[in-house]
């Protein structure tokens, strides 16, 4: 196996492992109506907490994240992630790293997914 096929066979492989990943996070933390509530009320109230600080000239106060936004920012980056991936498996470009149907392995790494 020359050198480019061990490259194109490491990207394939840790395109996988990051597909896999990032599926096995979102079965176990999906993005929920309950949650994005949640964390929009959250931000509403840290928006009016600022505003209340600028009109009374109080300085900056540090404003942490709270565990939901943090949970909720987690959930989009790996649904960003499979999406990414997703495209990668159907584009030219995976085309030309191998001979592998890249619908055929999106399929299969679903298929894995969903056996649990």
């Amino acid at each position: 196996m020359d050198s480019y096929e061990k490259l194109a066979n490491g990207i394939i492989e840790l395109a996988v492992k990051d597909y896999r990943r990032a599926a096995k996070f979102l079965v176990k933390h999906p993005r929920t109506k309950e949650l994005e509530d949640t964390v929009e009320k959250q931000l509403a109230e840290r928006r009016h907490r600022i505003e209340k600080r600028r009109k009374l000239n109080l300085p900056n106060g540090l404003e942490r994240r709270s565990k939901e936004e943090r949970l909720l920012d987690r959930i989009y980056s790996n649904e960003c992630m499979l999406a990414d991936i997703e495209r990668f498996f159907r584009s030219r470009w995976f085309g030309s790293l191998t001979d592998i149907n890249g619908q055929w392995l999106l399929e299969r790494l679903r298929r894995e997914q969903e056996a649990g």
